[in-house]
């Protein structure tokens, strides 16, 4: 959390940019991977159109941070081919339609996809036009 302290002061109206951490051992799904050596910490983060800080910044300091964890997990006795998983992730873009796009027969998947093709990028999600509630996790 020295992330959180020392850029807290950074976000508007102090509020905290850490909303809540999860801790998760045993499992990383993100790699596919599993077993008593594998531990997942995720962060959920003020949104990006609220905080101050940009992702990149957030990303160097904790990247900072791991590899400080890592050497002193290297220096332990017994400890061999220590890594850390903070690799760099799939970019992502967020868009949001306005109101008068309905009447133009726009979807957010519509214009997702037109993006990720001009951008050469991957689309990661089809489920724009379905309430949150409604998406399967």
């Amino acid at each position: 959390m020295r992330t959180e302290a020392a850029l807290a002061a950074d976000q508007p109206g102090g509020t905290a940019l850490v909303r809540s951490v999860q801790t998760r051992f045993n499992l990383n799904a993100t790699a596919g991977e599993g077993g008593t050596h594998v531990a997942t910490v995720s962060a959920n983060l003020l949104g990006d159109e609220i905080r101050a800080t940009t992702l990149d910044e957030i990303t160097d300091r904790w990247q900072a941070a791991g590899d400080a964890l890592l050497a002193e997990v290297a220096a332990c006795g017994g400890v061999c081919n220590a890594t850390h998983g903070l690799r760099p992730g799939p970019s992502e873009l967020r868009l949001r339609l306005k109101e008068g796009a309905v009447a133009l027969r726009l979807t957010a998947a519509d214009v997702a996809g037109q993006v990720c093709a001009a951008e050469g990028m991957d689309l990661a999600r089809t489920d724009w036009d379905t309430p949150p509630e409604k998406r399967s996790r």
